[in-house]
């Protein structure tokens, strides 16, 4: 429900769903639930045009991480926030602060946590980081074995830098990848920008 509230372009209805979601999680003391919610917000958050917001949420799941052990799937949870913060602070060219959270991230990922999402969620977050810095070949070597496999994440950031870099036919075939992608989770986070840059390389 959230996912359609999101590309229709209604990013406050989407968030209230999010947040009776996270309040229905903190009633049943499901704190897993309650960061994953936090991270699904922030997601929105990030993609719907709304940084600041996006950065106090992730931050707040982090919060609640540390301050708790009573917690499942702790590590890839911890994980997946600072990955997210890594790719915002290189969207808004804070590249010093998006090193220091992609470092966490890899402290997390070689902890044993190597499972095939995390391994996609690594992918992702290392060629945020390089787009971030310019190096699109890097970016693209780091995701688009992934991106080949079906890892909707790794096809937008694989889009994204052929796009950056010039390769628009490349670039094309990998936004229609993650925009034709069946899994509505993930797909829908990324539906309006790649809707978006679909059209502009259409021009």
């Amino acid at each position: 429900m959230a996912n359609i509230h999101f590309i229709e372009g209604d990013l406050p209805g989407t968030l209230d769903i999010i947040d009776q979601q996270i309040r229905i999680a903190n009633e049943e003391n499901d704190l897993n639930r309650v960061i994953r919610g936090i991270h699904l917000k922030g997601w929105y958050a990030m993609q719907g045009g709304m940084p600041e917001l996006a950065l106090d949420i992730f931050t707040k799941g982090l919060n609640i991480i540390k301050s708790t052990e009573e917690i499942k799937n702790k590590l890839s949870l911890t994980m997946w926030l600072h990955g997210s913060l890594s790719l915002l602070y290189g969207e808004l060219g804070m590249i010093e602060k998006a090193e220091e959270h992609l470092n966490e991230v890899r402290k997390f990922y070689r902890n044993n946590i190597n499972t095939e999402t995390n391994n996609n969620f690594y992918c992702a977050y290392e060629a945020g980081f390089a787009i971030s810095q310019g190096d699109y070949k890097l970016a693209i070597n780091q995701v688009q074995v992934k991106a080949d496999r079906g890892s909707i994440a790794c096809a937008y950031y694989t889009a994204l830098a052929f796009d950056l870099a010039g390769n628009h036919v490349q670039a094309k075939k990998y936004y229609n990848m993650a925009l034709l992608s069946v899994n509505p989770y993930f797909s829908g986070f990324f539906f309006t920008k790649i809707k978006k840059k679909l059209e502009e390389l259409s021009e």
